[in-house]
């Protein structure tokens, strides 16, 4: 039946995959012993209202396992529950400090709340005790971006990608790695590569305008990436900024002032483009 249902998630037929999803929830009120199994399939799925059935009904056939609540957690993470997981995480946490799981599980909470100091600390206590996982890597790698903390997020990203180079998320992680470190050519390169998969994606047009911009001094490759991610969204804050600052330096001022002062509404915090919109007022007199 999961593969099954799996095969219907797959091909995009969501009213088969629910038979068999239907289907699941009664084995496992039969066979209780089967309910994590079932809720990780759920979860791997993003079906987080099946799983959220299914340990409801766990919760009445049998005592709740240490896998059991990190699955809870999961399922009130993926319902944006956030508060709910976390109590949960550290209700298991304060009972066994090593679980690697239930670490795994409160760096993703800590990251979804936006708490990336926490979400450091847990994933670090998770690489300690399990220090060759992917998932792992990228969550701490991912979180030690977030705190500015670049030099230690470039070896965990090296590390990730050593282990799975053609795993396209450890090739962003590392591109976002090396921008930070400023090692400009290597982060055109990775960069470079998850365009050719993803040529929307932002991230990565955001890093090759900053390469063309400040350090290759490639104006018309700037716009391009900066047009790709306007195309998608008009009021994009970070790309407005960089293309008033193309505008600046193709000496159009007054089209770079009202880019820029697009930004800066958008982002009031850009320190960048407040500092660069001032100075250009100051040069037109306003």
């Amino acid at each position: 039946m999961p593969t099954l249902a799996a095969d219907y998630f797959g091909l995009q037929q969501p009213e088969k995959a629910g038979v068999e999803i239907q289907a699941m929830l009664q084995v496992a009120e039969k066979q209780p012993d089967l309910i994590p199994e079932l809720a990780e399939f759920f979860l791997a799925h993003r079906d987080f209202k099946s799983s959220e059935k299914l340990l409801s009904l766990g919760k009445e056939k049998q005592p709740a396992t240490d896998r059991f609540l990190v699955d809870l957690a999961q399922t009130q993470a993926g319902l944006g529950q956030l508060d709910d997981a976390q109590t949960t995480l550290e209700g298991i946490l304060a009972r066994k400090p090593d679980s690697v799981d239930a670490l795994v599980a409160a760096g993703k909470v800590a990251s979804q709340q936006l708490n990336w100091q926490a979400a450091v600390e847990a994933f670090s206590r998770a690489d300690s005790l399990a220090p060759e996982r992917p998932d792992i890597l990228y969550g701490l790698a991912t979180a030690q971006l977030r705190t500015n903390s670049t030099e230690a997020a470039l070896k965990k990203a090296q590390k990730l990608h050593e282990l799975v180079p053609d795993d396209l998320r450890s090739t962003y992680v590392l591109a976002l790695a090396l921008f930070g470190a400023k090692k400009w050519e290597d982060a055109k390169h990775h960069a470079e590569q998850v365009l050719a998969a993803h040529p929307e994606d932002r991230e990565m047009n955001l890093v090759l305008t900053d390469i063309a911009l400040n350090d290759e001094h490639d104006l018309p490759a700037a716009r391009t990436h900066v047009d790709v991610i306007l195309k998608q969204n008009r009021g994009d804050s970070a790309a407005l900024y960089y293309l008033g600052m193309i505008q600046k330096m193709e000496g159009d001022v007054n089209g770079a002032i009202q880019n820029l002062s697009k930004s800066v509404a958008g982002n009031p915090k850009s320190a960048d483009a407040q500092g660069a919109l001032g100075s250009l007022c100051l040069q037109a007199g306003i």
